[in-house]
């Protein structure tokens, strides 16, 4: 069963604490050990000190040197002159070390082993934490992508049912309608896909592809949005030119990366979207380059992460989910090949790239 959010939360910070506690106490430990031993040490000097004066005394009293050397081994006897020997004030620093030694190498361990742990848990209390705003995000994304599109169709309706329009109104008040139930199906796809990757539901059947057709297909559908928003597609692919792929997942690939130029570049006010392929090391390399609002450089791998999408959503102007690249990126490594994206910068336009495994090229 799944804990709620904060209440895992709550252990989570309690296990955090515990292990703060467990390191405490091992470094409380390591300096009890320290002091103990060096305790022992000058206890036992002492003791070695309090011997000197014993065996002076006994000197004193006519003892010989051979008895008082067998009482005290640890001492040195010559005369009238008694000292520790060095050997034995040796041996205790010898032992003292040895122990500290072994302290060390048992609490460093356990320090290694709950810094390793609290550096662990703090990462996936950050991770939850930003994976629970990405999807606080999402749920505004869509919901802001949800009211647009049925504000539109509600519009639409009443102005049909309310006036009489001509034939050339009609077609345009039906386009529009049509084009907000396929915004509104192209959402609800991508929340279908992302959940049908994650649990391992999409089946996929590669087979030789024309790399070529494939663009023209998605693009029939997608000229008119792209002339709408004042963004040119410039397309350079040959047919001849194959790849092994699953034809559908390869359409969904070049959909969601030439949606995402062209929604990018309609923010930076119109631009072009550029189409380019060729056979590389074996692999089919499909560069979507658009001009563009852009992107830091250091965000490339983030942005295909799920629900990721830079700044605040309600104060976005542009539209999307977070989804349509991540889905790109997990599609990619079912079918074996290779997505990453660059770019200089904000406002200085991206380029994404996708590689398929290569299949024999079609005779013109």
């Amino acid at each position: 069963m799944r804990l709620p959010f904060a209440t895992t939360r709550a252990v989570q910070i309690g296990l955090l604490f515990l292990l703060l506690v467990s390191l405490a106490q091992v470094l409380w430990w390591s300096l009890d050990q320290w002091l103990y031993t060096t305790q022992i040490r000058e206890r036992l000097t002492e003791l070695y000190e309090g011997d000197v004066q014993a065996a002076q005394a006994m000197l004193a009293e006519g003892a010989g040197d051979a008895t008082v050397q067998s009482l005290f081994p640890h001492l040195t006897v010559a005369g009238e002159r008694v000292r520790i020997r060095p050997e034995a004030l040796a041996s205790l620093d010898s032992e003292r070390f040895h122990r500290l030694r072994r302290y060390r190498w048992e609490g460093g361990f356990f320090i290694a082993v709950l810094v390793v742990s609290m550096a662990v848990l703090w990462r996936t209390m950050r991770h939850d934490a930003l994976l629970r705003q990405r999807q606080q995000n999402f749920i505004a994304a869509v919901s802001h992508e949800f009211k647009s599109p049925l504000a539109s169709l509600q519009l639409s309706a009443e102005t049909m049912a309310l006036r009489q329009l001509s034939p050339e109104r009609t077609r345009v008040l039906v386009r529009r309608i049509l084009d907000d139930v396929q915004r509104m199906e192209d959402m609800a796809s991508k929340i279908l896909n992302t959940s049908r990757l994650e649990q391992g539901q999409m089946e996929l059947n590669p087979e030789p592809l024309s790399l070529g057709l494939t663009v023209s297909t998605v693009l029939s559908a997608l000229d008119r949005r792209a002339e709408e928003a004042g963004v040119r597609v410039e397309v350079d692919v040959r047919e001849t030119l194959m790849m092994r792929a699953d034809p559908v997942a390869a359409r969904t690939v070049v959909k969601n990366l030439v949606e995402n130029a062209v929604k990018a570049t309609a923010a930076a006010g119109g631009g072009r979207v550029e189409l380019g392929a060729e056979e590389k090391n074996g692999f089919v390399e499909l560069a979507v380059r658009d001009t563009g609002i852009g992107f830091p450089p250091q965000e490339s791998r983030k942005l295909f992460e799920k629900f990721y999408r830079p700044g605040n959503e309600l104060r976005r102007t542009s539209t999307g989910t977070g989804l349509g690249l991540f889905i790109v990126h997990r599609l990619m490594e079912h079918e074996k090949g290779r997505v990453k994206a660059h770019s200089d910068g904000p406002g200085k336009g991206a380029v994404f790239t996708v590689s398929w495994p290569a299949a024999p090229e079609m005779e013109t």
